[in-house]
C-alpha cells in the first residue's frame, strides 16, 4: 500500500494596513508558521511576499484613487489582495521580485 501524499496547506489572508512595513510583515510571517498555517518557508520568503502583495495594492489603490482607472490595476488588485500563500511557496521567478522588492530601500506610506 502506497502511503497518502502529504496534503499542501492554503492560506488566503486579506492585504492590511501593516503590511506596508517590513517589521508588520515579520511579524505576520512569524505568527503564520507558528500556527503552522503554511510549511515548507521560511519567515524571511512569508515576509516577502506579504510585502510585495502590500505594495503592489497601495500602487493601484493610489492609481485608482485618482481616477487613473485602466483594466491593469483592477486586475493586479484583484491578484494581490487578498493574499494567497501554500505550502513551499511561490514560483522561483516570483520569489526573486518578492525578494528584489523587499532589498529596496525605505518603508512604504500605509494606505
Amino acid at each position: 500500500m502506497k502511503p497518502a501524499k502529504a496534503r499542501i496547506k492554503t492560506l488566503s489572508i486579506p492585504v492590511e494596513p501593516a503590511m506596508l512595513e517590513k517589521d508588520g510583515c515579520r511579524k505576520k510571517a512569524r505568527a503564520i508558521l507558528q500556527k503552522g498555517a503554511i510549511s515548507h518557508m521560511t519567515e524571511s520568503q512569508l515576509a516577502c511576499e506579504l510585502y510585495f502583495h502590500a505594495v503592489i495594492c497601495h500602487i493601484c489603490t493610489c492609481f485608482l484613487r485618482r481616477g487613473i482607472r485602466f483594466a491593469v490595476f483592477r486586475n493586479l488588485m484583484a491578484h494581490a489582495d487578498p493574499i494567497d500563500l501554500s505550502d513551499y511557496g511561490d514560483t522561483l521567478f516570483r520569489r526573486f521580485c518578492f525578494r528584489l522588492l523587499w532589498l529596496l530601500p525605505g518603508e512604504k506610506k500605509r494606505f
